[in-house]
This record gives structure tokens, sequence and C-alpha cells, in this order.
């Protein structure tokens, strides 16, 4: 069946994303985790991310064998270029995003569509991690899961979770940057949606070290750039949360320094390093007086505090 035959037959009620990228060894296990779902009636949207290893053309392989499957070749852009013409292909209902080395649960959809219709959320979520503190089931309101995201006390990833296509709208992944997935999420929140979460795991994580470009320092000063975005969002709309969106906005700068320091990238980032210590060390009595910092970011702040200016004019020397 050709793919505009498939797009005008095709009006699911989920659609779920996949970007594609370098996942040869993984992506038949990611897909047929999709397909083996109890409830039936989705679309898989492949999105080849101009993979350069076999990964294209297992994509091309389910769509001929399955109607519900639709592929989309790209030039290589990233996660979020991917996600995005996911977006714009769309025709279900809802969205959900699966990472190509990822697996799910056969139930996960069946479970999620459930929680969506008995509550009318807007997102209906499962758990990475499961928590035993955590209640069954959780209602929030937009606002409620900004605050939670900046908590750091929900997970800041678009996968495992049901989103309704009218919520995301013209909501795109931030193009051009890494660790994009909480500007997404920050944006998507912030419109004052309702999310219920189940306090049950159906997603499997599974680490590709060729899926994603080791960059490390661009991927160190991408953790800063989002940040800096969101917290200029939250001084512009949402006055209540600016002080914490500023306790995360610090542990993310020291989290960046300390990246620095463990993986020697002072050349690399010496412009945003030097600018995220003087932040952090005007901050550094509040950070350690604080409950708003674990004693990990504690630990941190004192690594960047004391150890950072010797490693710093150590390694500038050599």
């Amino acid at each position: 069946m050709s793919e505009e035959a498939k797009t005008e037959n095709l009006s699911p009620k989920v659609s779920v994303i996949v970007p594609v990228y370098k996942a040869e060894k993984y992506l038949r296990k990611c897909v047929d985790s999709i397909l083996a779902q109890t409830f039936k009636d989705f679309e898989l949207l492949l999105v080849d991310d101009g993979s350069p290893d076999g990964s294209g053309a297992i994509c091309d392989e389910y769509a001929v064998k399955y109607d519900c499957v639709r592929v989309k070749h790209i030039s290589n852009g990233g996660a979020a270029v991917a996600r995005n013409r996911g977006i714009d292909m769309a025709k279900g209902e809802f969205i959900m995003f699966v990472d190509s080395d990822d697996t799910i649960e056969p139930d996960m959809l069946a479970e999620l569509v459930s929680l969506q219709k008995r509550h009318k959320v807007d997102i209906a979520a499962s758990k990475l991690y499961v928590e035993k503190s955590f209640p069954i089931e959780a209602i929030y309101s937009g606002e409620e899961c900004v605050r939670l995201l900046l908590q750091e006390k929900i997970d800041s990833s678009p996968c495992a979770k049901l989103f309704a296509r009218k919520c995301i709208g013209e909501i795109r992944f931030p193009e051009g940057v890494t660790n994009e997935d909480i500007v997404f999420l920050f944006y998507v929140y912030e419109k004052g949606l309702k999310l219920c979460y189940l306090n049950k795991s159906f997603y499997h994580i599974t680490i590709n070290p060729l899926s994603v470009t080791r960059n490390l320092g661009r991927n160190a000063v991408d953790l800063v750039t989002n940040v800096n975005r969101i917290y200029s969002e939250v001084q512009n709309n949402h006055p209540d949360l600016v002080l914490v969106a500023r306790t995360y906005k610090m542990k993310i700068y020291l989290q960046f320094c300390y990246i620095v320091i463990r993986r020697n990238l002072f050349r690399l980032c010496e412009e945003e390093y030097r600018y995220c210590r003087s932040q952090c060390l005007q901050r550094i009595i509040s950070i350690l007086v604080s409950f708003s910092y674990s004693w990990r970011y504690k630990c941190k702040s004192l690594m960047v505090l004391l150890v950072s200016p010797m490693l710093y004019t150590l390694k500038k020397t050599k």
C-alpha cells in the first residue's frame, strides 16, 4: 500500500512516533513490542533520521508488511527534528513517543487510553520507574506539573506519556540543541492542562551508545541554554514559580560545572563555565544551607568552590 493511501485510510486513536538513528541492533525489538499492543487502534510512525546503518531499510520492511506503519526518511537533524516530523505526520487523536532502542509492555497503550478515558485528562502518563511512595494514580494541573518538573519530582522524558494531539498544538521540540525534552514538556504543561500519572512501569529503557552523537561539550552547554530559556519563560509568565525555577537553574549550573571539571571540558566551554561558576559562587551559602538542594548538589557546589580553581589552572597550562 502506498504512503498516500495509508495516510488517507488511517484515522487512528493513537499515533506512536519513533525517531530512528543508528538503532539497527535494537529497532526490531522496539517495533515488535509496539505492534504487539493489545490496543490495536494506532498508527506507528518511524522517522528515519538519516541513519547511516541498516535502520532505514528495516523501517521500510515494516512499512511494506504492516498497513499501520508509515515511514519518513529525513536528513540527519537529531531526535528533536525527527520527533517534530512525526508530530507533523500524526493523524491520531493522541500521540505517544517511543525511542528506537527501547521497548514497551503489550498492555501499555490499553492502560494509558483507559486512564485518559476514566479521568478525562489531556495527558495520561505512566512512571518510567515505579516509586513506592507515589500513589497508584495522581492527577495534576498543568501548573502543578511545571512545579514538579522543576523540582525534579516527575521525569522530564516525553516517553511513557499519552498526549492529546490538540494539547501539543503548535508546540515542537527545540531543534539544534540536545537535552531538549524538558523544554518541550515545560511548554506543554504550562498551557494549564490536566495530567494523570499511573504508578506502573510499562517502558523499558535500553542504553544505545550509538544513538546520540557523543559530544559532551555541546551537550553540557545545551543544559545551560535550555534552563536559561525555561527560567526566562517563568519570569515572564509564572511569577509564583520564580523561586522554584531559580533553584532548578542553580542545580543545572552546578551540574554543568561538575561535568566540565570531571570531563576536562574547560577549553570547550570556558565562557559558559566562568559564568555558571560565578553564579554558583554568588549563592554558595544559600545552596549549602537550603533544604531545596540535596547533599549531592551541595557536594558539587563545594567542588566548584574549592577544587575547580586548582584544576582549571592546571589544565589550562597543559
